[in-house]
């Protein structure tokens, strides 16, 4: 979908997969704007309404209203519009809120920075609705009040902007991939809304005062230092201590190595790998990248090789019993620092391999100094601009904690170009046009259901058309999957029932999905088959390639395929017991019994060995558009089953609007369940047998293992095969009962 607002474009890529009212839909848009356009009449069709084009079945497929002087705002019932590919609303003065929040069903999409230029938005909410990529930083050039962006996949760090902006309410909670870096960059605010995410550095003290805050959440991150203290009133949530990286479980200042070590690394920006680990009052305590002598003191830090950015903080100066310090092989710049010198006990400093300037100080000679390979030491570059290091957090002013105005004031250069319409003209064509081939490129595969409960069984016309592209003797076509027998006796059961060119058959609809509607059908001799109807070729082909080469015992059948212009149609074999979401979340509504442990570690495994063996298959186009999908080919197939493993153990749906915000996103929430077995036996569905130890046993086992598949780091999971070996070992159905 291209969507067009005020002066210039904001672009979406969206695909929905319902077909609504559109003429309710319209109705709403014509109550939503004033002055409403003249030809838009109660009495006429909205297909003949200003503006609005239509197909031939009367699908509203776009809306054209630019420069009319428009106010008001647009409904977000625009989105239940399925074959909408066009919105042009430029200059006008709409588009006060901008809602598209719960949308799983569109493509994964980016915010554009061309949203900028939307100076009328208020509120923008797109909470679940398959974002992914970075945050752009343009908030301080918008009026924007309310931004609401929670379960998507987002990553990186927060914007700079968002300190300069009027965002008084801030919801980011909950990214698949974890929003890093600080939170110092964050400005005055009524609620600031971010757990469950990988935030890391202190909680600044500026945050802590500022006067409207009502509300702050922030628990299952990974933030540092001093547990903060916020005015009285408001309420905050930092989660039990744990659910961060606290070094105390209540408000005080931490240990002085801790604290001189947390300040050395905010030169670096908190990297998360030592959030990770760097946990607790204790810097001995087995802190990775520090050594220690007996009596507790830092001697060594060892930061070889680990790709940091940043500069070498003074305070290694602090760390007085410091005997080496290896920070080679990173992108360390800026100078050296003098205070080094004065460490008495240094006997290694190694900052070789990295991008350091400035004068080289003189070090004892019994200090061994390497510092080769730093093009620009000894040599005085202030007047060039060094490379940006990363965003690093204000610390408190607490104890040993206090800001540094060299930090403070240190900004990150910023330029914005001012554009020429001619270009701008030239670069909202050329991202229409892909966005539209994106639009035509993108389906998704439909689900055969089984419940047939309120379908009205009518005559639908499933094969053949008078346009047959390929010819009529071309209508049906073999697939070589299943047997001889049930190939021949089907295709031969639908010729049989045609009519001249058309093909008449009386089914139930029982399901409809991104790749079309799904129907449930007789044959004469009482074999039941679903069919599934589109209009997406590409797709059409990739699934025929695939499952006519292709047999597997967890693959439904494909007993044939009908091409023409109009539609385009798959026969399966029909499977008649129903999804799994049936049989877990609407027991009562099928009359169905609950699944038992066995059944569900079996429907697990046979679930984890069809994607282990087969992958999921997707007919992917290029574009940079699709770069973050493949890349996360295989740890994004890990995720599902880890998912559908958490759905089996609770009995819970993998997003409920019904649970509070905290509990709602069922794998975040799941991660933090599975920190005790106390907290995984209170999790169990309640249809299961929770007083049989060997089926607690078998839980607890499943449960550390879907843990273990989605972990936030991609490259930590294990992939699907090797997921299925470390359950074939753990023998989940090894239990007496």
């Amino acid at each position: 979908m291209t969507i067009l607002i005020h002066h210039t474009t904001f672009l979406l890529l969206t695909t929905t997969t319902t077909t609504a009212d559109d003429g309710a839909v319209m109705s709403i848009l014509s109550s939503s704007i004033s002055p409403t356009p003249f030809t838009w009449k109660t009495k006429t069709h909205y297909c003949s309404w200003q503006g609005i084009s239509c197909d031939n079945t009367h699908h509203v497929t776009s809306i054209d209203l630019p420069s009319l002087s428009l106010t008001g705002t647009l409904p977000p019932d625009l989105n239940n519009l399925s074959s909408l590919i066009k919105l042009d609303v430029q200059k006008n003065m709409l588009l006060e809120t901008f809602s598209i929040s719960d949308n799983l069903d569109l493509a994964p999409w980016v915010i554009p920075d061309t949203i900028a230029n939307t100076s009328f938005l208020k509120s923008f909410l797109a909470s679940n609705a398959n974002i992914y990529g970075t945050i752009p930083d343009v908030f301080d050039n918008l009026s924007l009040v309310e931004l609401k962006l929670s379960y998507n996949n987002l990553t990186s760090e927060l914007p700079l902007s968002l300190g300069k902006s009027y965002i008084a309410f801030l919801w980011l909670n909950n990214q698949m991939m974890g929003l890093s870096g600080g939170i110092d960059v964050l400005g005055s605010m009524v609620e600031i809304s971010q757990a469950d995410n990988m935030l890391t550095g202190f909680v600044p003290l500026k945050i802590t005062r500022i006067p409207d805050l009502a509300n702050v959440s922030l628990q299952n991150n990974k933030l540092q230092g001093p547990v903060p203290v916020f005015e009285s009133g408001v309420k905050v949530e930092l989660g039990e201590f744990g659910s961060n990286s606290f070094c105390l479980d209540k408000p005080g200042d931490c240990d002085y190595q801790v604290s001189m070590l947390l300040e050395i690394v905010g030169e670096l920006g908190y990297p998360l790998s030592l959030a990770e680990y760097w946990k607790g009052n204790d810097a001995c305590a087995r802190w990775e990248f520090v050594s220690y002598d007996a009596n507790k003191n830092v001697t060594g830090v060892n930061f070889a090789k680990q790709n940091f950015s940043g500069t070498i903080s003074p305070d290694f100066g602090n760390l007085t019993s410091l005997r080496s310090i290896s920070l080679d092989g990173n992108n360390f710049v800026g100078p050296i620092p003098k205070v080094l010198t004065s460490l008495k006990d240094l006997q290694l400093l190694d900052v070789s391999r990295n991008n350091l300037s400035g004068t080289v100080p003189a070090f004892s000679p019994k200090v061994k100094f390497v510092y080769d390979n730093n093009i620009f030491l000894g040599v005085n570059i202030s007047n060039l601009s060094p490379p940006p290091r990363p965003m690093s957090n204000i610390s408190p002013s607490s104890g040993s904690l206090a800001k540094r105005s060299k930090r403070s004031s240190r900004s990150v250069g910023l330029v914005i170009g001012i554009v020429v319409s001619v270009l701008l003209f030239v670069e909202i064509v050329l991202f229409v046009s892909y966005q539209c081939y994106m639009k035509h490129k993108y389906q998704k595969f439909g689900r055969v259901g089984s419940r047939e409960s309120g379908k009205k069984l009518v005559p639908e016309s499933v094969l053949g058309s008078s346009s047959n592209r390929y010819g009529k003797e071309m209508l049906v076509k073999e697939s070589v999957a299943g047997s001889s027998a049930n190939r021949y006796g089907v295709f031969s059961e639908l010729q049989s029932q045609s009519s001249g060119d058309h093909c008449e058959m009386h089914v139930f609809e029982v399901g409809r999905g991104g790749f079309g509607v799904v129907y449930k059908g007789e044959l004469h001799d009482g074999m039941e088959i679903s069919v599934k109807g589109t209009k997406g070729m590409n797709e059409f082909q990739a699934e025929i390639r695939v499952l006519t080469k292709d047999r597997h015992r967890h693959l439904i059948a494909l007993l044939g395929y009908c091409t023409n212009v109009n539609e385009i149609l798959l026969v399966y074999e029909y499977i008649p017991k129903g999804t799994l979401s049936q049989h877990l979340f609407y027991l009562c509504e099928n009359n169905s019994q609950p699944l038992s442990w066995k059944q569900r570690v079996l429907i697990a495994l046979d679930v984890g060995r069809g994607v282990g063996d087969f992958g999921l298959v997707k007919n992917v186009p290029d574009g940079k558009a699709w770069k973050f999908s493949i890349e996360m080919k295989v740890a994004g197939t890990l995720v599902i089953w880890p998912q559908i493993l958490m759905e089996l153990i609770t009995g819970r749906k993998a997003i409920d609007d019904t649970m509070p915000d905290d509990r709602c996103h069922l794998v975040s929430w799941f991660r933090r369940v599975i920190i005790t077995k106390e907290n995984i036996v209170k999790s169990i569905d309640q249809t299961l047998d929770t007083k049989n130890e060997y089926i607690i046993e078998s839980i607890i086992k499943v449960a550390e293992l879907a843990g273990h598949c989605t972990v936030t780091e991609p490259f930590q999971r294990p992939d699907m095969c090797h997921a299925v070996h470390l359950w074939n070992n753990g023998n989940p159905l090894n239990m007496k009962k």
